[in-house]
């Protein structure tokens, strides 16, 4: 990202990039907190399968290592039960949600050595110290450069944003830089509440999904002139399964796009409210207001609906010579058609060929989520199809394409894709629908200059 982009997001949001701390600061043997999302996909082996949020903070701890600061590496993954009481080291290392077993993987794909610091050696560190971990005690004043304390969300009080752990957090660091933009929409003590208590700066990689948004989405949703909104260039399509957390989003790309298409589980819980029979599908349910404002959409054609899709019937007895269950039946059905003992799990050809029209009178698509069950490859071919239609539209048609979060990344990797083959890919996913909603993430907000 050039200079010119880095000033015009300092500015719009008013926070201080990471350049700041080290032309304006003297971090020499300072210890700078560094909060990224390392919230990463493992397979049954430990390995590491999708480094991409690994390698995004490469740079700002690059440069930071580079000026002389000592660097703590902060992170969640998965969402594990806080610790209440010290357990013994061996306990703790064996959680499969510990970063212990994974810090060579980690050391190797940042390009930096990397100490330990256990839950126990950051919360008792005057006694507690073992051959595998790093006291977190004078950390400054340690030969090492790079040090990474376990789970954040082994911590009591980080989901609360507490403000004990914050402060606990913020004793032994000099300096604030959050570079996980993926994480800006938490209100969370590692987020939010410690970027109070230091000095605070935004890092290179969260800078930088903040531009790629601001560049490619900011006139469309955020227009500063209303007479210079591009909805009728836009389709968005959100998938996954509850609908209950993403019905402001809803409310707001209704009225920002031309097309808003509801994908996945998420789709149910609509059609179920127009007293569509979903059979045995998952739905949620939904107040008679959300229900009423959103039916105008739904019948002015802007909100759409799957209009037939792959269902599994558990249980139907078939005859079948090809060694396939013959207990499960999958059934192509019309949305108006559904067995009652029919669960729906992706989306079918007829809606698959409606998106693509849909998409092909569009300039610009942003899609959050995928639109089946793609895990199994017996409902996956709806986001597939959908995954290389964009693909070859962005090549060859020239759309602009912004896709974000994890399951569409996950996807996008599955059926041999990257990001690079789209406009922008975004590693977050909830921050993202919350940007698209509103605009203002806690983890921003926090970074403010007073």
């Amino acid at each position: 990202m050039a200079p010119i982009e880095y000033d015009i997001i300092c500015k719009k949001y008013r926070i201080i990039g990471i350049e700041s701390c080290v032309v304006n600061e003297a971090i020499t043997d300072k210890v700078v907190l560094v909060r990224v999302d390392f919230n990463i996909s493992i397979d049954d082996n430990g390995k590491i399968t999708d480094p991409t949020r690994i390698l995004a903070s490469k740079k700002s701890i690059d440069y930071l290592v580079k000026n002389g600061a000592k660097v703590l590496i902060v992170s969640h993954m998965g969402q594990p039960k806080a610790i209440e009481q010290c357990p013994t080291n061996e306990t703790l290392a064996d959680s499969s949600l510990s970063f212990i077993r994974l810090i060579p993987q980690i050391s190797k794909l940042i390009g930096h050595d990397i100490s330990f610091i256990s839950y126990d050696a950051f919360i008792q560190p005057t006694i507690f110290q073992s051959n595998i971990s790093q006291s977190v005690v004078n950390l400054a004043h340690s030969k090492q450069k790079v040090f990474m304390l376990d789970n954040i969300r082994f911590f009591p009080g980080e989901t609360e944003n507490s403000q004990e752990l914050a402060r606990k957090l913020a004793s032994h660091a000099d300096f604030y830089v959050n570079d996980a933009f993926s994480v800006a929409h938490r209100d969370h003590a590692s987020v939010c509440a410690i970027a109070k208590l230091l000095p605070s700066h935004a890092g290179f990689s969260l800078l930088h999904e903040l531009y790629q948004l601001e560049k490619y989405l900011g006139d469309v949703m955020w227009p500063k002139d209303a007479r210079h909104h591009n909805a009728d260039d836009v389709i968005a399509i959100i998938g996954g399964k509850k609908i209950s957390t993403k019905i402001p989003l809803i409310y707001s790309l209704v009225t920002k796009v031309k097309y808003l298409f509801v994908g996945g589980a998420m789709a149910n819980t609509l059609l179920n409210a127009r007293g569509i029979a979903i059979g045995s599908s998952y739905y949620e349910s939904m107040a008679q207001g959300d229900i009423a404002y959103l039916a105008r959409y739904i019948d002015s054609g802007i909100l759409v609906l799957p209009i037939d899709a792959i269902c599994l019937r558990p249980n139907v007895q078939q005859d079948r010579s090809d060694g396939v269950d013959a207990n499960d039946l999958i059934e192509i059905c019309d949305i108006d058609s559904i067995p009652n003992d029919a669960q729906i799990l992706d989306i079918g050809p007829k809606t698959i060929e409606l998106l693509v029209g849909l998409i092909g009178g569009c300039h610009s698509l942003i899609w959050n989520g995928p639109l089946g069950m793609f895990e199994d490859d017996r409902f996956a071919n709806g986001t597939k199809s959908m995954i290389w239609y964009t693909e070859s539209a962005t090549k060859d048609s020239g759309l602009l394409s912004v896709i974000g979060g994890g399951d569409t990344l996950s996807s996008i990797s599955k059926f041999g894709c990257t990001i690079k083959d789209f406009t922008y890919g975004s590693t977050a996913g909830g921050a993202f629908l919350s940007w698209l909603e509103d605009n203002s993430l806690p983890g921003i907000l926090a970074l403010e200059r007073g």
